[in-house]
């Protein structure tokens, strides 16, 4: 069976942010933020997450009910060290001007339409303008589908007349032989991005939603925010301010930031939205992997991305692709990232790793890059009121288990039975686990 490495995509767009200070919001995906360490195979099941299935229709009842944000999995064909392997993009699908027509967008600015069979619970995307390229050619959007041999290579491709995807309890699907790219007439088998499809899925996420009625406001916190505040400050660690906290009533370990850039924050001058209240939800469930909630409206608008939803690459991996404390730990530890975290001593959360998406891209994973164009490495501070109530929460009681067996892994997150002395690997015990190199 044929294996391929799951990847980073191979190519950085940005797109242009709305402040003075001309910095710009490069787009990353989850692997370019938290890299993963095993491999998945040709024939495994599409990387996807199930829609909640009271939030979805299981066929298409009306148009409406395609509408939504998804995450798109496919493989990318490209079989290259740079280019080939599985893939993710978050995509928005949206109601267009005309009858039976939607629009998807979020893919690196690109906006195109597809044809929705209510009857037959179906989208069809066909050939369309996409851009004019450097060069002056015109590049189309383009529908193919490819000829494979025994062993699941390419071997020829022929345009078709359109890319049909089958909708069915929040996942649309299609044919596996079925591709849609981005050739340049002018440059040879050129597709200008991984939109070679291979296994495509896409999937319907629902929005988090807030009911106030679950949670107990019990003073301000101090905060230092590492989502919005690199836009406006040279210096952005270093602005702290208060932010109304609550506690949920179910769940202790739940931290909700209620506004943290309305009219009390320095960002109320700046900020679009003057009406609707927005939240920064923190699950500290295990406190050395804090978790961001993701696709929370946070609060924060501007006039270019429209809104703003805040999280982190844990609450992107924990939520959104089902992984394990132990698991997002073992990955961060393995690509040189620190995980975000709560010191019970001093009642404060550490949160890095800061992406956001936007009103196109609710679940993307966009963060902010200097004039050099290297992405900003911001924190969000949360110093907790004193009166922070986290007993029988499990939060200070959690401790690593110095009895606990000791295990060791490679950095593909394969486990290693008998490591061997210079071999760099993690050695995780209980919920820890850090790199080192066995002597």
């Amino acid at each position: 069976m044929k294996s391929y490495a799951m990847l980073a995509l191979g190519f950085t767009f940005c797109i242009t942010a709305s402040a003075a200070s001309g910095n710009v919001v490069s787009v990353m995906t989850p692997y370019q933020t938290a890299q993963a360490v095993s491999e998945m195979t040709i024939d495994n099941s599409q990387i996807v997450m199930k829609a909640e299935a009271n939030k979805v229709a299981s066929k298409l009842t009306s148009i409406d009910d395609i509408v939504g944000d998804y995450e798109w999995t496919f493989y990318n064909a490209f079989d290259s060290d740079e280019y080939g392997g599985w893939q993710l993009y978050n995509l928005s699908i949206s109601l267009s001007d005309e009858k039976n027509t939607v629009l998807i967008s979020g893919y690196n600015g690109l906006t195109w339409t597809a044809t929705v069979d209510v009857a037959a619970s179906t989208m069809s995307i066909k050939k369309q303008f996409a851009f004019t390229a450097k060069d002056g050619a015109d590049v189309y959007l383009t529908p193919f589908r490819w000829d494979v041999d025994d062993e699941g290579n390419a071997t020829t491709f022929s345009e078709i007349d359109a890319l049909v995807g089958t909708y069915e309890d929040g996942v649309i699907s299609f044919n596996r032989i079925d591709l849609i790219g981005l050739p340049n007439p002018s440059q040879r088998d050129s597709f200008y991005g991984p939109l070679l499809g291979y296994e495509n899925t896409m999937t319907n996420v629902p929005v988090a939603e807030i009911d106030m009625n679950e949670w107990n406001i019990i003073g301000d916190a101090e905060y230092s925010d590492g989502w919005i505040a690199p836009l406006y400050y040279e210096k952005p660690g270093e602005v702290f301010y208060s932010v109304k906290v609550a506690q949920n009533k179910k769940d202790y370990n739940k931290v909700l930031l209620i506004d943290p850039y309305g009219a009390n924050s320095p960002f109320a001058d700046v900020n679009l939205n003057k009406t609707a209240p927005g939240y920064i939800e923190m699950d500290m469930a295990n406190p050395d992997v804090v978790v961001c909630t993701p696709r929370l409206y946070s609060g924060y608008t501007d006039n270019k991305n429209g809104n703003y939803y805040n999280y982190n690459t844990e609450g992107y991996l924990y939520y959104l692709k089902g992984l394990s404390f132990d698991t997002i730990l073992e990955r961060l530890i393995a690509n040189d990232a620190e995980s975000s975290w709560y010191d019970p001593t001093t009642k404060t959360i550490y949160i890095y790793n800061c992406i956001f998406g936007i009103e196109s891209d609710k679940a993307g994973t966009y963060t902010w890059i200097d004039g050099n164009q290297q992405p900003i490495v911001m924190e969000s501070v949360i110093k907790l009121p004193s009166n922070w109530d986290d007993s029988g929460a499990g939060v200070e009681g959690i401790t690593v288990d110095e009895n606990a067996p000791v295990k060791y892994f490679n950095l593909q997150g394969v486990e290693v039975a008998n490591p061997e002395a210079g071999q760099l690997v993690i050695k995780k015990q209980g919920s820890k686990a850090e790199k080192m190199i066995v002597r």
